[in-house]
């Protein structure tokens, strides 16, 4: 049974599919020049190929792998259409979700799923609710398997972070802002809030931004006018293609969002967390997430050292973070976990080997 990891897309996904491909000793093939040098810097330890898309042909798909563990949603779906037209057994798919997002709440259908895995409850929970699990053939539970490899891993990526955060004055704390995309159901305010957010907490914090990889491929003018606007402000830093997120929560004193997934990774770090919402989304009063911070207007911030020091959510947080995660899984339980669902006896050697 021949099994890969296959990326195709933003670097961001490095700390996902990368990251799990790593945990299962399974190759990762990475089709994006840009993502795939990104990879070499911070995940070097990775078993990592680089793969053009023009060579993804299902001649070479069918003879090279059997699984394959990859991100898209509608990438089973898709290989059942073209192998079913080619007359050939499609591979086994298995979907890596890309964060614990909230996102999908209002979805009345869903893409056909192979087999797909999910951290903990509250993403179990998401997809019965919303009727996705009608369509998954199966659904493996992983646990967070990203906090486990930056902890193995700290003194690298720790490394990498104080390179990345090197022109930030060295006297104050750090305040990560991480704003995500807007949709329908949950609207960023990012381009409307970004100016009070510096003016008000720069004076006291360094604000690191670290921007949504869609944010430029969607508002390309916009960020550059206000990239430009500070780019003399010292406590500021607009943090781009930088995919490994723990080493960030880890030297924030507060967490600032919205809707981003990076609201659950924060739990890990128990640190405040604060979001900044323009208006509430179609459904906000559903995120748990909201009852582990504090939901803010700009006329708010001014607030955020006090509510800073008198914090007293810890128990609220840890207590979500094992609803959303639970306990951790062990490659070797995953992989025996996987090779049931796959319908397989699982060998003596590991997914990635042959």
């Amino acid at each position: 049974m021949r099994c890969a990891a296959l990326l195709i897309g933003s670097p961001t996904l490095l700390d996902h599919l990368g990251v799990l491909s790593h945990h299962l000793e399974v190759p990762l093939f990475v089709t994006n020049e840009h993502a795939f040098s990104l990879a070499q810097k911070f995940y070097p330890m990775f078993d990592m190929h680089f793969i053009d898309l023009q060579t993804l042909t299902i001649e070479y798909i069918s003879h090279h792998w059997d699984v394959l563990f990859v991100t898209g949603k509608f990438f089973a779906q898709e290989m059942q259409l073209l192998f079913t037209a080619m007359q050939r057994s499609p591979p086994r798919i298995i979907y890596c979700p890309h964060g614990n997002s909230d996102k999908g709440r209002s979805l009345t259908t869903h893409s056909m799923q192979d087999i797909s895995l999910f951290y903990g409850d509250h993403m179990k929970n998401l997809l019965e609710e919303t009727g996705a699990t009608k369509q998954l053939r199966g659904m493996i539970r992983t646990g967070n398997y990203r906090l486990p490899f930056y902890l193995r891993h700290k003194k690298f990526y720790d490394a990498l972070a104080e390179e990345a955060l090197l022109s930030l004055p060295q006297d104050k704390p750090l305040l990560l802002y991480a704003p995500t995309w807007a949709d329908v159901e949950n609207p960023s305010p990012f381009f409307k809030v970004i100016d009070p957010v510096i003016e008000i907490l720069s004076p006291t914090y360094n604000i690191v931004v670290l921007l949504h990889p869609l944010m430029r491929e969607d508002h390309p003018a916009n960020l550059m006018a206000l990239t430009s606007r500070y780019e003399e402000k010292k406590e500021v830093l607009f943090l781009e293609d930088f995919p490994a997120i723990y080493p960030l929560l880890a030297r924030c004193i507060a967490y600032l969002g919205d809707y981003s997934s990076i609201g659950y990774d924060a739990l890990a770090m128990d640190c405040p967390i604060y979001f900044l919402l323009e208006k509430e989304g179609l459904y906000h009063r559903k995120n748990p997430i909201f009852s582990c911070g504090t939901v803010l207007n700009v006329n708010d911030l001014v607030h955020i050292e006090t509510w800073i020091q008198e914090d007293n959510k810890s128990a609220q947080r840890r207590a979500l973070y094992q609803h959303v995660f639970g306990d951790f899984l062990d490659a070797k339980c995953l992989q025996t976990e996987i090779w049931q669902s796959l319908g397989k006896k699982c060998p003596s050697y590991l997914p990635g080997q042959t």
